[in-house]
């Protein structure tokens, strides 16, 4: 099954080659290249978003078969024609899929409209428009299917959003049941303990598979928290505690080193 929806990009400004109705490699393609990237982010999450769980990871594989295709130089200004295609797999007929470069499109051109006015919205979009050269006067997007207008997006000077400081990282312990665990494509162990939230963090194969082992008993977990999530870090039962050497056993055993070299 095959989508197609046309894409008309156009740029204007003191840069290189655009009064000439030329569109330079080294001032576009970095942005170009994040721009394939939104879409693609975009249509992921599409998918992701409307799928049931068992399915998600394999029909988010799929939308990668979108792609941005450069038809042509705009004639009389300065920019590109192209096409958002999507390709479904044979054995993917899946209703969502209908239209679904369409849909794509019209986010990603929302997503743009959003981000140059300073609202966060998508930041795949927001590194596009970042990638873009600084003197850019005027953007200006149509999305159309076999002549009928489906979206329009004209820009000025954009004011893209300020975004504070990312928290630095931290270390957060649990000790709790594991109550979930999650395969491919994401592993990830879901810890609860009395009386706290549940943490659902992406882990590593073994971890899954130590959890796995241990959902009957009480475990404890250290995990990193930062802005993209938890990761978990080390898992535990209590009877990996129990055999692990205390701090009192450990100056015991070396005690005669420490001496040694206080």
């Amino acid at each position: 099954m095959a989508d197609r929806t046309e894409l008309k990009i156009t740029w204007d400004g003191p840069i290189k080659g655009l009064e000439k109705h030329r569109l330079s490699l080294n001032a576009f393609s970095l942005a170009l290249v994040q721009l394939i990237a939104a879409a693609r982010r975009i249509a992921s999450n599409i998918v992701t978003n409307a799928a049931e769980p068992a399915e998600s990871g394999r029909l988010a594989a799929a939308a990668r078969n979108l792609d941005i295709e450069i038809t042509g130089i705009i004639e009389g200004s300065s920019g590109i024609n192209a096409l958002l295609t999507f390709e479904a797999p044979d054995t993917s007929q899946v209703e969502m899929f209908n239209e679904f470069a369409e849909s794509v499109g019209i986010e990603l051109l929302e997503s743009i409209r959003a981000e140059s006015e300073g609202k966060q919205r998508n930041a795949a979009v927001r590194k596009y428009l970042q990638a873009l050269p600084e003197q850019l006067t005027r953007q200006e997007y149509n999305l159309s299917d076999n002549g009928r207008s489906i979206r329009d997006v004209l820009i000025g000077k954009m004011d893209l959003p300020k975004l504070m400081l990312e928290p630095l990282p931290l270390l957060i312990e649990s000790q709790g049941k594991v109550t979930g665990v999650g395969f491919e494509p994401r592993w990830e162990v879901k810890v609860k303990g009395e009386g706290v939230n549940q943490v659902t963090a992406i882990a590593t194969e073994q971890q899954v598979n130590m959890a796995l082992d241990m959902r009957s008993r009480n475990v404890r977990a250290l995990f990193v928290s930062s802005a993209s999530g938890y990761r978990l870090l080390v898992i535990e039962d209590e009877r990996m505690q129990r055999d692990r050497p205390t701090l009192d056993q450990i100056f015991d055993r070396w005690d005669a080193t420490f001496r040694a070299l206080a």
